[in-house]
């Protein structure tokens, strides 16, 4: 049954050893890195899958759960970079959990690529950036209106050329100011 679970999950499960040594290797696995079940199992894991400068963090975090019982990626999903048999580093989601069986140790690694979500957000971030430049632009060019914005607190956040020549104030005299500061007192 537990081969059969292995096989079947979407996600790469890599079991380690408590000395780093890859004890198993699932399909999605063979997909995901590109090293079949026997050229996987029995190799040293982090010179197969980690990615070389951050094989010391890894040497590092092993040593010290092996000394103490506590790993700081244990039992929660973090997002690191992982090595393709290729040579290509790629993002992924990963979960680690220590499994104690017959006296030993062994860590139980569940990966998924998650390169399509960071190229999506990626993407979504550079045409959020273009879309605040055009506004910017947009703003900035109007002479004939007083443009500006607020923050939470009534700051004055922005502040466009026609604020410039209708209100008198220069942005450098009224970003950051209150803009209770453009009102007269009843």
């Amino acid at each position: 049954p537990l081969r059969l679970l292995l096989e079947t999950t979407l996600e790469a499960v890599v079991v380690m050893n408590s000395d780093g040594t890859i004890a198993d290797w699932n399909e999605r696995s063979v997909e995901l890195f590109g090293w079949s079940r026997e050229e996987a199992i029995g190799r040293n894991m982090a010179e197969l899958i980690i990615p070389a400068q951050h094989r010391a963090a890894h040497h590092r975090g092993l040593k010290h759960f092996l000394k103490t019982g506590e790993g700081a990626v244990l039992g929660r999903r973090v997002e690191i970079s992982a090595l393709r048999q290729s040579g290509e580093e790629f993002p992924v989601e990963l979960a680690i959990s220590p499994v104690r069986e017959d006296g030993r140790v062994y860590f139980v690694g569940c990966l998924r690529d998650i390169s399509a979500r960071v190229a999506t957000e990626e993407a979504m971030r550079k045409t959020a950036k273009e879309s605040e430049r055009q506004f910017k632009m947009l703003v900035d060019g109007v002479k004939d209106y007083a443009i500006y914005m607020l923050d939470p607190e009534g700051r004055v956040s922005s502040w466009n050329r026609g604020a410039e020549r209708i209100k008198g104030y220069r942005a450098e005299e009224v970003l950051g100011e209150h803009f209770s500061r453009f009102h007269t007192e009843e």
